[in-house]
């Protein structure tokens, strides 16, 4: 982590640990005595959220999935969750769903992954993701990963009387697949709630905006309110919407 004092114009940072690595030797080649640095896996992927003064974070191995709860300031790891990829994850509260499939003419879907492994195979192949935000009950966590698909026009040739004539170009286009959970943990001792979670304003969002064409987006807290700001495309305006806490 960097930190900036513009006003003294000087520049610090510290090292936060989330998980520990593996050492490995390699040999200097200016003087040839050896050192130890941390190597990274090949098939590893990780991230993390801060949320008042605590560390979310989370990463995936092709065997297993580590959530790591930490105090920002000391780096002291306060709680954490492992799940092996044949185990269930038994701190999840809502089933792991994948959205943004390609079906006919690449129409976004949903569907349910039932193993850990699927769950460990996406987060690998896309970017991890972890995010926090206050609920009712507690500390709401949403847990997976998103990967950026595009897609080419495809179109071909077809016989006919006079030989071959082309085919209508179909498809084309971009779509983000995602994969995620969602878990609930105490505020104060940080041990995992069980039962149904309260929808979250994100989630609320989603819902109103299904049917609209968005260029640009904003969310804000104000009041002891959410307002998010976006552009409709369809109707040329910058629209303001109010959702309760």
């Amino acid at each position: 982590m960097l930190s900036f004092d513009t006003r003294a114009k000087t520049m610090s940072y510290r090292i936060i640990n989330n998980e520990t690595l593996k050492l490995a030797p390699t040999i200097k080649s200016q003087n040839n005595k050896a050192s130890f640095e941390p190597v990274i896996p090949s098939d590893y992927t990780d991230n993390s959220y801060l949320l008042d003064g605590r560390l979310y974070f989370v990463s995936a191995t092709p065997d297993r999935l580590m959530i790591i709860i930490s105090d920002f300031y000391n780096n002291t790891v306060l709680r954490s969750f492992t799940v092996d990829r044949e185990d269930t994850i038994t701190f999840k509260n809502t089933p792991i769903i994948q959205e943004g499939l390609a079906g006919s003419y690449f129409t976004p879907g949903t569907k349910e992954l039932t193993k850990t492994s699927q769950l460990l195979r996406k987060m690998l192949a896309g970017n991890a993701v972890i995010a926090a935000l206050n609920d009712q009950l507690g500390i709401g966590l949403t847990i997976g990963s998103n990967k950026k698909m595009i897609a080419a026009p495809t179109g071909g040739y077809m016989p006919s009387g006079g030989g071959m004539v082309p085919t209508m170009m179909t498809g084309g286009g971009s779509w983000t697949k995602s994969v995620r959970f969602k878990m609930l943990v105490d505020s104060s001792r940080l041990t995992h709630i069980t039962g149904e979670m309260e929808t979250s304003v994100h989630e609320r969002i989603e819902e109103y905006t299904h049917d609209l064409k968005l260029a640009a987006e904003c969310l804000y807290f104000h009041d002891g309110h959410y307002v998010y700001g976006f552009y409709d495309k369809k109707k040329r305006a910058l629209l303001f919407s109010r959702f309760d806490k």
